[in-house]
């Protein structure tokens, strides 16, 4: 697990655009190759859940108050080969979540309550991820977050 977890100022929570590369090629754990990308809030969290398309039943995603379960909503939009480098983003605009991957939109879906601030977020692999260009803007494209991660 990778957390990033800081005051990111008055970032609202259901205003903003998060986006990153991750990449999962590991033959270790378990062969869905299962990674999670979660935005967490004062209120709440984004938990966007990400495996190879044979295993999207067993995904569980969560916007706001909003959850779905892959075992009863269609999540094969979130089935991809992260083997390679693959571009997340999730942009909220008004509690309505866009999830694209590789620029392609793959998921919209809307939750109700207000979940408060960006405080930070959260990278989760089965086996060994990696992680690369984090971007975090508030609702005006203001850079609030950004680490491409260079070796110093």
């Amino acid at each position: 697990d990778y957390y990033h977890v800081q005051d990111m100022g008055d970032i609202d929570a259901n205003n903003f655009s998060f986006r990153c590369k991750i990449k999962n090629n590991s033959n270790m754990g378990s062969v869905c190759h299962e990674s999670r990308i979660s935005v967490i809030c004062t209120k709440g969290r984004f938990n966007v859940p990400l495996s190879i398309p044979g295993c999207v039943s067993n995904l569980f995603l969560t916007l706001g108050n909003s959850y779905f379960n892959g075992k009863e909503y269609d999540l094969s939009p979130l089935g991809c080969d992260i083997g390679d480098w693959t571009e997340f983003e999730l942009v909220v605009t008004d509690k309505s979540c866009t999830i694209s991957l590789n620029d392609e939109t793959k998921l919209e879906e809307r939750y109700s309550i207000d979940i408060g601030k960006v405080v930070g977020f959260k990278f989760k692999f089965n086996g060994v991820g990696e992680v690369d260009d984090v971007v975090l803007q508030d609702d005006s494209g203001t850079i609030v977050f950004s680490d491409s991660f260079e070796a110093i």
